[in-house]
């Protein structure tokens, strides 16, 4: 059944193609870490390795040193990149 459906998925992009469809680009742009900003994440994680806090303790003291470090750096951005450095260890 999923290779009929992969098939006649195919089939329709090829005749859309065709007829002069492209595929749309994805307009969020990805996340690219800059390195001096993962290198400050992961200074800041390390620092934090007090013994009886939980990880969202920890989690929260790193983000709140990285909205007094980086300003102009909206805060969804400052979460996901804490999320992506410590999560590639």
């Amino acid at each position: 059944m999923i290779q009929i459906q992969y098939f006649l998925v195919s089939l329709g992009l090829w005749i859309a193609s065709l007829g002069g469809w492209t595929p749309p680009e994805c307009p969020r742009a990805h996340l690219d870490v800059p390195a001096d900003l993962a290198a400050r994440i992961g200074d800041l994680a390390a620092l934090q390795e007090v013994p009886g806090l939980s990880g969202e303790a920890k989690r929260h003291q790193v983000y709140a040193r990285l909205i007094k470090d980086f300003p102009e750096t909206p805060r969804k951005a400052l979460a996901l990149a804490i999320e992506v450095v410590l999560s590639g260890r």
